[in-house]
């Protein structure tokens, strides 16, 4: 890598010559590497790749990467500088702080990434599997948010419906408006059913709205 590095322009022109040829996984197709490295030395003489090293090299950048986006997840966005590729800690003791997190990240003391916003553009990009896997979970969780309120709405309009039963909730408008309210709590909603006589639902929903108006919050 250091030989490419080298090289003027030619560690950004392999850069992008690999990049043409990535798997899912963002290594370089087994069977495209020969390319890589005829594509490089054609344009480069000095560069004499060959195949295994084509692959060495996109192994020693991915593995760079990977460390170099554990610690910028970590630290002060100030001490990364992406244009030359470091990262530079105030004192000693943040370096211990980020190496106790991040061990690997003790090579960025003495090395570069070597034109890092390149190399985390192609590497932090998710594959399309990942990202219809997050779509189809937010869509399940999304149907699922949509059934719970469904069967809330449902449960609470027969609450209110019961309404029609209770002596003094039944011809309250000031209660039954106050019921939509606290029929929105399931606890609250829950133990109301729960009560056996009108008397008791209609001395428990008294004793609701007194508390909620003499101090006003709202039901969890």
């Amino acid at each position: 890598m250091e030989r490419l590095q080298e090289i003027a322009g030619c560690y950004p022109f392999f850069l992008k010559a690999a990049s043409t040829y990535l798997d899912e996984k963002k290594n370089i197709k087994y069977e495209k590497l020969s390319d890589v490295a005829d594509f490089v030395n054609s344009s480069y003489d000095d560069a004499g790749l060959t195949a295994f090293e084509v692959k060495d090299i996109w192994g020693d950048i991915k593995e760079y990467w990977k460390t170099w986006n554990q610690v910028i997840k970590l630290v002060d966005p100030d001490i990364i500088d992406w244009e030359l590729g470091t990262i530079t800690p105030k004192d000693e003791r943040d370096w211990e702080r980020i190496l106790q997190l991040v061990p690997d990240a003790v090579i960025f003391k003495s090395k570069k990434l070597f034109l890092a916003s390149e190399v985390h553009a192609i590497f932090n990009v998710q594959d399309s599997k990942d990202l219809k896997k997050k779509k189809k979970r937010r869509i399940e969780e999304g149907s699922s948010s949509l059934n719970l309120y469904k069967i809330e709405q449902k449960e609470v309009r027969a609450s209110m419906l019961s309404l029609e039963k209770v002596d003094g909730l039944n011809n309250s408008l000031k209660l039954a408006l106050f019921c939509t309210r606290l029929f929105q709590d399931k606890q609250r909603r829950d133990y109301f059913r729960s009560l056996r006589s009108g008397a008791m639902k209609l001395h428990y929903v008294e004793d609701e709205y007194k508390k909620y108006y003499e101090h006003p919050h709202p039901f969890p």
